[in-house]
């Protein structure tokens, strides 16, 4: 099967918007470090001149919807605006679909946020609460109500779970995935960063749990741990996989070029690259 026959949903994507570009994710030197370890040190700074110029880029690589996972401004990262990102997704045309950022520390009422992301036309949440001040791993009962909220409005829930997940390895532990996945069976929870670099752990997540998908993004492929990702994806992990770009860090036509070499066959490349994602989140085909 040839890309242009595939549906390719970017499924982790931040165009420069406020929330965006007003963090350390769109400064040269911060993204350079994370693009240099990621292979992609030879790809000129992304241009932040126009959300439209990301779109085009996209298109060009061939991917039909991308997901943008708003952030909760934090102290590790910044962030914040959600007005921009509301913004977004609202004059995409039903391009992108978008998740609100959701800190415990900020909801009083957790019902009634929900309520909100829904009457926003947001499909999901981001939860990313050990970047936060206070450092919660993403299990803390402080975040309950609002996976509980989630769970029964059938959102999708995004959940910081590997990279730097927090001020250090420990917040990628597996077991903070595995836990809010034993106490709200009916949450539909993506793995953000795939648990990296506890990929094995990670795999024996989905394993146990199947309310629960892996997004590797930057982290797969060309990196220690692909052989794990790979056995999963030829495995029971083929339908909880989901390709994306952490855009800006990993730029759209050379990761997804990566993707388009892996030893799968066809039918497999096209659950990964976006049949797995448009069923989750119900994005129509043409």
């Amino acid at each position: 099967m040839r890309e242009q026959e595939m549906f390719i949903v970017d499924a982790r994507v931040r165009p420069p918007i406020s929330m965006f570009t007003d963090s350390k994710l769109y400064e040269r030197d911060f993204l350079y470090g994370f693009r240099r370890q990621a292979g992609y040190g030879h790809v000129p700074h992304p241009d932040t001149s126009s959300v439209e110029v990301v779109f085009g880029e996209m298109r060009a690589a061939g991917i039909a919807h991308g997901i943008v996972p708003g952030r909760a401004i934090n102290p590790t990262f910044g962030g914040g605006d959600p007005q921009s990102l509301q913004a977004l997704v609202a004059g995409s045309n039903g391009y992108l679909t978008g998740l609100a950022a959701a800190d415990a520390d900020l909801i009083d009422d957790a019902g009634a946020f929900v309520d909100g992301v829904l009457a926003a036309g947001f499909k999901g949440i981001t939860i990313e609460s050990a970047l936060g001040a206070h450092r919660h791993p993403v299990d803390h009962t402080s975040n309950f109500p609002i996976y509980e909220a989630a769970q029964a409005a059938g959102l999708v829930a995004y959940v910081m779970g590997g990279g730097s997940a927090g001020p250090d390895i420990g917040y990628s532990d597996p077991v903070f995935i595995d836990r809010i996945a034993d106490n709200f069976p009916r949450l539909k929870i993506v793995a953000v960063h795939g648990g990296y670099p506890h990929v094995q752990e990670m795999c024996g997540v989905v394993f146990r749990r199947d309310n629960v998908w892996v997004l590797p993004d930057l982290y797969f492929p060309g990196l220690p741990g692909e052989a794990d990702y790979l056995a999963l994806v030829r495995t029971y992990g083929q339908e909880r996989v989901l390709f994306a770009t952490a855009y800006p860090v990993s730029p759209h036509a050379e990761h997804l070029q990566k993707y388009l070499q892996l030893p799968l066959a066809d039918a497999v490349k096209e659950r990964l690259l976006g049949l797995n994602a448009a069923e989750l989140f119900g994005i129509p085909r043409p």
